[in-house]
């Protein structure tokens, strides 16, 4: 970490409320400044990258979902982790990997009632109907892709979040409030 630091104050980068700020150490012109804060950003961005590889792997698949409003159509899509926007009329799901090197997927499905859906994947729909309302989301990995990761998932409902779940198990119940909002990360099993 001390070395992390001594390196990118040499380059006119330091910290500060753990972010990094470019500090004015070139007295030269605006073209001297600006490349000089150019190339320690592409340096920073270079040792975040390799950061990121070792962190989380070099082929950590990108997880993105969306839902779906009745009322207003397709929301945007959100990455792994983030909770979506939320809606009133939630009718369905849509989820992919983007990035994946591995064989395999993402399958999802949704339920109102005792009532599932068919798994979609990769993209697809998983809904009862355009108008249905959905209780639950089911959620799971296929071929390497399982071997490697782990997806867990809530869902909130009437303002109040559920526990994660993992794997295939049910977010939500199986009547009651429907949900508002969904929030899916994929997680780098421990080798």
């Amino acid at each position: 970490w001390d070395d992390l630091i001594r390196n990118y104050r040499k380059y006119g980068l330091v910290f500060h409320n753990r972010s990094y700020v470019v500090a004015d150490l070139c007295n030269g012109s605006f073209e001297e400044q600006l490349e000089y804060t150019t190339n320690a950003l592409y340096d920073w961005l270079t040792y975040r990258n390799e950061y990121l590889e070792t962190a989380y792997g070099k082929y950590h698949p990108t997880l993105l979902y969306n839902t779906y409003d009745s009322d207003a159509g397709w929301q945007n899509a959100y990455s792994g982790g983030c909770m979506t926007y939320h809606v009133n009329k939630l009718t369905g799901v849509s989820m992919s990997l983007e990035n994946n090197d591995f064989d395999g997927g993402i399958e999802y499905a949704v339920s109102k009632g005792a009532t599932l859906s068919e798994f979609a994947g990769n993209g697809e729909t998983a809904q009862l109907s355009s108008t249905d309302r959905i209780h639950g989301l089911r959620v799971r990995l296929t071929g390497n892709v399982a071997k490697h990761f782990d997806v867990e998932y809530r869902v909130q409902r009437n303002g109040t979040w559920s526990s994660w779940q993992n794997n295939g198990a049910r977010a939500g119940g199986a009547s009651g409030s429907f949900i508002e909002r969904i929030q899916v990360r994929l997680i780098k099993k421990k080798d």
